[in-house]
């Protein structure tokens, strides 16, 4: 009787073998290269971030002269030393919706605040309120781009006019 001695793998096994090795090598440099992208990604966002934030603090130090010609256009310009970001600031005053409609709605509701003599003299009152805000709060958007990839980071801010004039009459 003749004895038959196996040694090593059978091409099935070598071949299950390697297409285990190869998920895990295909998952694993998947993971790595993914990984890669989103720190990329996740640092041009920091840094357009931080220069949104550093071209609201130039605008909180040194606030423009607030006024209608304001708002006709964008200021834009260049970071300096940072050729490959632009800068844009956008100003807009703020608007407040007319709220006259909402009260005259719940005025509707309780037949008691028709017939209340002081309801003219609360429209008055937050007539006044809302136009002492729009003078007072403007609205700002600033946004910084990327001319390389296009890419863009907006920040808002709402600035109070130090030149306001408030009027409670």
């Amino acid at each position: 009787m003749v004895k038959k001695i196996k040694n090593g793998f059978s091409l099935l096994e070598v071949m299950f073998a390697f297409a285990i090795f190869a998920a895990v090598a295909v998952s694993y440099t998947t993971g790595i290269g993914s990984n890669l992208a989103q720190s990329a990604l996740m640092r041009d966002e920091v840094i357009l971030r931080n220069l949104c934030e550093q071209k609201i603090n130039e605008l909180i130090l040194n606030p423009p002269e607030f006024g209608e010609a304001l708002t006709l256009k964008k200021d834009s310009g260049k970071f300096e030393g940072n050729e490959d970001y632009e800068w844009s600031v956008e100003y807009a005053r703020m608007k407040i919706p007319d709220i006259s409609t909402l009260m005259n709605s719940e005025s509707e509701e309780g037949t008691e605040e028709q017939n209340d003599p002081a309801s003219g003299a609360k429209k008055m009152i937050i007539g006044k309120l809302i136009k002492n805000i729009e003078e007072l709060v403007w609205q700002t958007r600033v946004t910084v781009k990327d001319k390389r990839t296009d890419f863009s980071y907006t920040l808002s801010y709402w600035p109070i006019n130090p030149n306001a004039k408030i009027s409670f009459q």
